[in-house]
């Protein structure tokens, strides 16, 4: 009998440490942008043109010891229509319905403690794409570094914007297939949510990020078929892939290092991105800048490599409001293609006033220059292109943003 308490007893101790968790939060943007060129204007609501907006999930547990597990789900949403996804990530669009993805951001389950670092495994969020987001130069998605990073990570963008011509991996921005080899009569179009920048900013795999030891962490994640039903012959998002980070946090300087690569369908390393950024708060001021460049091979190789550089500053002129300048360049590294050499230029200028820590309204403008042959757009989740190749471009944006 007195065993018996004790075994009791001692469950019940360790009962104490399963403490379990489970948070809901989003983020919920909807901005009206305007864009001009050649003449023509465009206008436009979207959900993601200033902060993207998304609805997630996460559930911690505590196991003991320092260690807890973990899971995350994440959706990004598109508010006029009333769906999951974006353009982006191509799982809404107006007049086209609903695809049946949901967590397309992030969906994993993981093990993290303070000793032993963070694992993840399940569709994850790479490093890369992350890395870009630290060093947005203007505070919004558009209008600055994110703006041509996110085309950066998007091959059916820049072909639309001059920058190549399409892939013979044709599904890696588009649509995978559920029977028949790509191309054939046969094949049948099923939605992955595979298109716009998803096959690399989301992806399945698994990932690991080192404790932090003297300011420095450290990430490594792998995606691959393993975690896929389709074939690298039929989705890009079923070739392998690896990726890395660096981050070094001191005070007020923080330096991050990443780089990815997708394989081809052949199996052959097919496009590579890295990128370099450092920021540094000066007193009311955040300076920013950082380079993200991709490089193309193997059935790529007709997409045009190019590099983006952005500079600004973020300033905090009292505890409502806050504004920022940037200035950002995206450069065709090509030495064949009729954009080879060429450069996008843009001057992004962004405010916004703070209600409350959750809830602000914002506004930007941007004048863009470019080269003959190219026709990027500020904007991000706007126009596919501007109307004519080598149009200077004007826009604003306006909206209202809340976070919970």
């Amino acid at each position: 009998m007195k065993k018996t308490l004790v075994a009791i007893a001692a469950l019940a101790a360790t009962g104490a440490f399963a403490q379990s968790s489970i948070s809901i939060y989003g983020n919920l943007d909807q901005g009206v942008y305007r864009q001009t060129d050649s003449g023509l204007t465009t206008s436009k609501i979207a959900s993601n043109v200033n902060s993207t907006s998304v609805l997630g999930f996460r559930g911690t547990e505590d196991l003991g010891g320092g260690m807890v597990a973990g899971f995350h789900l994440l959706s990004e949403l598109s508010l006029p229509e009333g769906q999951v996804g974006s353009y982006t990530s191509g799982d809404a669009a107006p007049n086209a319905g609903q695809k049946n993805n949901l967590f397309t951001r992030a969906a994993n389950i993981y093990l993290e403690g303070k000793e032993t670092g963070h694992f993840e495994i399940g569709r994850i969020q790479d490093v890369v794409w992350q890395t870009q987001g630290a060093f947005n130069n203007t505070g919004s998605n558009s209008l600055g570094f994110a703006a041509f990073t996110a085309t950066q990570t998007n091959f059916g963008a820049l072909v639309s914007q001059a920058m190549g011509t399409a892939s013979a991996d044709t599904t890696f921005s588009g649509t995978t297939y559920t029977t028949g080899p790509v191309g054939a009569a046969t094949a049948t179009a099923a939605n992955n949510a595979q298109s716009g920048s998803a096959p690399i900013n989301f992806n399945a795999g698994w990932g690991y990020t080192t404790p932090t030891f003297y300011g420095i962490k450290a990430t490594y994640q792998h995606v691959g078929n393993q975690f896929q039903t389709g074939t690298p012959a039929t989705s890009i998002a079923a070739a392998t892939g690896n990726a890395y980070r660096v981050e070094y946090t001191n005070g007020p300087l923080n330096v991050q290092w990443a780089q990815t690569s997708r394989q081809d369908k052949n199996d052959a390393l097919g496009a590579k991105w890295t990128v370099i950024g450092a920021t540094y708060q000066m007193g009311a001021a955040k300076l920013v800048g950082a380079q993200s460049k991709l490089t193309t091979s193997g059935t790529f190789s007709t997409i045009d490599g190019n590099t983006v550089t952005g500079f600004g500053v973020i300033y905090d002129v009292n505890a409502m409001i806050d504004v920022g300048a940037g200035y950002t360049t995206l450069k065709d590294d090509s030495a064949t293609s009729a954009a080879a050499g060429q450069t996008a230029k843009l001057i992004g200028l962004t405010a916004r006033y703070k209600f409350t820590k959750r809830t602000q309204l914002y506004a930007g403008y941007g004048k863009e220059s470019q080269g003959s042959a190219l026709k990027v757009t500020p904007f991000y989740g706007g126009p596919a292109s501007t109307t004519a190749a080598g149009a200077g471009a004007t826009g604003y944006l306006v909206g209202v943003r809340h976070s919970f």
